[in-house]
């Protein structure tokens, strides 16, 4: 099990998912900043973009997007 977790942890810090993960981030505050636009929104108009990615820098993208759009959504208020 810790095998598991140390592989997921690798997986995750390699150069180019860490670097879709910081895009995701910028993205996404972009996307929660513009007043209308949520992260639903935000997740349907990349969903081409992830379409040929490997898994997990697809997921890994998508989520900080998604995170990072409903932290976007609080600079406004």
């Amino acid at each position: 099990m810790l095998e598991a977790l140390l592989q997921g942890f690798t997986s995750l810090f390699q150069f180019d998912v860490f670097a879709l993960m910081m895009l995701g981030v910028v993205i996404g505050i972009i996307f929660g900043i513009i007043p209308g636009i949520g992260s639903l929104t935000a997740l349907s108009l990349l969903m081409p973009l992830v379409w040929g990615m490997k898994p997990e820098a697809a997921l890994t993208f998508l989520l900080a997007t998604t995170c990072a759009s409903s932290q976007g959504g609080s600079i406004t208020a």
